[in-house]
């Protein structure tokens, strides 16, 4: 699979871009995903991939499932989403 993160573009926080393309593998994997996944899909080695869903996690972006190393969305989304679909401020 290629990396879709954006890597090769100049002014962009690669960590933040990993995150990001974390979860939008969401749109294409359903449910869960597990760190194998992640990996594969970035191109990073598995411990890289551990420790950006633990941090996604901590913030609340995504929650771990019963299966060790499986990943759902987390609450923090549907907050956004929330905001996101309020009307702007005058």
């Amino acid at each position: 699979m290629r990396d879709q993160t954006g890597m090769g573009q100049t002014n962009r926080v690669s960590s933040l871009m990993r995150g990001l393309a974390i979860l939008r593998m969401f749109e294409d994997t359903g449910q869960t995903v597990t760190v194998s996944q992640i990996a594969r899909q970035l191109g990073i080695h598995r411990s890289n991939a551990s420790r950006l869903a633990a941090t996604l996690c901590d913030l609340g972006f995504l929650s771990r499932t019963d299966s060790p190393g499986r990943y759902r969305l987390g609450p923090q989304l549907p907050r956004l989403a929330r905001l996101a679909g309020e009307p702007d401020e005058a």
